[in-house]
């Protein structure tokens, strides 16, 4: 991950600087990230994207890849601001209903899989896939060979979530305005990756041992 920080020129462990990264990329992607909230149950954290929101042709310039990759790495670090949410791994949502083609570019999700989505140490407890069509399986099918099998296994295409059978799930994040629940997800992602770097500063070898024991 240095070589990652350094082409991106990312300061690890500065949370306003994570925090900002993550706001910029709301607005150059505007819709794409939904929400982010704890599972109280599973004790992880889930996130989710609006995938027919993604607009690859405003990752062009080297100023909007760094905030694409480093708002991706913000959100990543985020879902893991403890022990216990890292051992259980992470849930995502991805509404897919009115995705298309449009909506992928090879290039820039090449690198988003090789630079980060691959090496960031982090554990998938389930991916779930909501409506989705056939744009979204074709692509599947396509990168499904490079993902290694722990992310493989986490995914579910075509998933539908009982009570909102053929609708958008989104919605529900969206109270009671779409901008309202962008402002809320920023918050909470600040909040969290604050969280981490904390306890990041405050962790060492002999507190961990002492807890194991």
């Amino acid at each position: 991950m240095q070589c990652f920080y350094k082409e991106y020129n990312i300061t690890h462990g500065d949370a306003m600087e994570a925090g900002e990264f993550f706001y910029q990329l709301t607005m150059l992607q505007p819709g794409l990230h939904v929400a982010v909230e704890p599972l109280v149950s599973t004790s992880n954290y889930m996130f989710m994207v609006d995938v027919a929101c993604y607009q690859p042709d405003k990752v062009r310039m080297d100023k909007e890849l760094q905030i694409f990759m480093a708002g991706w790495h913000t959100l990543y670090q985020c879902l893991f601001p403890n022990f216990a949410a890292m051992r259980a791994g992470f849930t995502q949502l991805c509404e897919c209903m009115d995705s298309g083609f449009i909506n992928f570019d090879s290039v820039v999700t090449q690198k988003q899989i090789h630079e980060l989505y691959i090496p960031y140490p982090k554990t998938h407890k389930e991916d779930f896939f909501l409506n989705s069509p056939t744009s979204v399986n074709t692509l599947w099918a396509m990168f499904k060979p490079y993902l290694p099998e722990r992310i493989r296994n986490a995914m579910h295409l075509g998933h539908k979530v009982r009570g909102f059978e053929g609708r958008r799930v989104d919605v529900l994040y969206k109270q009671p305005t779409p901008e309202d629940g962008r402002q809320r997800m920023c918050v909470k992602v600040y909040e969290l990756t604050q969280l981490r770097f904390k306890n990041e500063a405050s962790f060492s070898l002999e507190g961990a041992s002492v807890i194991s024991n």
